[in-house]
């Protein structure tokens, strides 16, 4: 996304409400030898692709809706003095049938965030970096785990 191509929070929001969109933050972890060592969090994107005539991975509605995700991630990540950053994934071309709505899809955009244990100062970083993160889905309304409205209760935007 250009320059000229920033929105607006609300214009964001927007965006949230029509692809229905929601998150889901999982911990990295490596396996060193026998041990499990944290290394950073993938943050998934996840967005309704309804299903309909030529439905197919990677087809037209998916690339318009990875677009708009794209932009999402661009806001959530943009500039701010972050100490850690978050890294784009590419998207994966796939479908996923919803939990959720019945007779729709979900695709995802993926975004990660590494960070070495062994070095405290890292970790503390990653985790402001997490926080911030937090508070910016919150800003534009995306839950965790499950869309909501953005006049659902403790969702809604502020």
């Amino acid at each position: 996304m250009s320059e000229g191509d920033a929105m607006t929070l609300a214009a964001l929001r927007g965006i949230v409400e029509a692809r229905r969109i929601f998150y889901e933050l999982a911990p990295e972890i490596a396996l060193l030898g026998e041990e499990r060592w944290p290394v950073g969090y993938e943050l998934k994107l996840w967005a309704a692709h309804e299903k309909g005539a030529r439905a197919l991975p990677g087809c037209r509605k998916c690339q318009d809706i990875v677009e708009d995700l794209r932009r999402i991630a661009a806001w959530l990540t943009g500039p701010g003095g972050r100490d850690s950053a978050w890294e784009l994934q590419p998207f994966d071309r796939a479908l996923y049938d919803s939990r959720q709505f019945q007779g729709t899809d979900e695709i995802d955009l993926s975004l990660r965030l590494f960070h070495w244990s062994g070095a405290m100062g890292r970790e503390v970083r990653a985790q402001r970096c997490l926080r911030e993160m937090r508070r910016r889905l919150a800003q534009l309304g995306i839950a965790e785990g499950i869309w909501h409205p953005a006049s659902a209760g403790p969702h809604a935007h502020g």
